[in-house]
């Protein structure tokens, strides 16, 4: 699976907006974590990227009733949540989530249900697409 399969997926696994909210909220603690963890070198500081993580990941199991895409792709995974957080700052997202959501609708390898997108991209991944 291309980063490019991965992005729509992606989104569709963050369709309400509190689930992104979350996750913009532990986009900036785990960013800043990470810099304060630099700047003050102290190492302590990279707890913060471990609550990022319980906080978007919670997200899913709470808000959004899925599973985080972290478990298709962690590496993609943590550059889509920088993009998807980058698109909301800039004020693009609702108009790439319209986006991808017409690619998704358009293509019939992604044709699910609501909530089967990670099974779908785990499938592709198993594939090695």
């Amino acid at each position: 699976m291309t980063f490019r399969e991965f992005w729509p997926l992606y989104l569709q696994a963050h369709s309400k907006p509190s689930t992104r909210a979350v996750h913009h909220g532990a986009t900036i603690i785990g960013v800043g974590s990470t810099f304060a963890a630099a700047i003050a070198l102290q190492p302590a500081f990279l707890l913060g990227i471990g609550i990022a993580y319980g906080l978007a990941i919670g997200a899913h199991t709470f808000i959004e009733k899925n599973h985080s895409m972290i478990r298709v792709n962690p590496i993609w995974g943590a550059i889509a949540d920088l993009r998807m957080f980058w698109f909301a700052a800039t004020g693009g997202l609702e108009r790439e989530i319209a986006r991808c959501n017409t690619q998704l609708r358009s293509d019939p390898k992604f044709r699910h249900q609501d909530h089967g997108v990670v099974l779908v991209a785990r499938a592709a991944t198993r594939r090695g697409r």
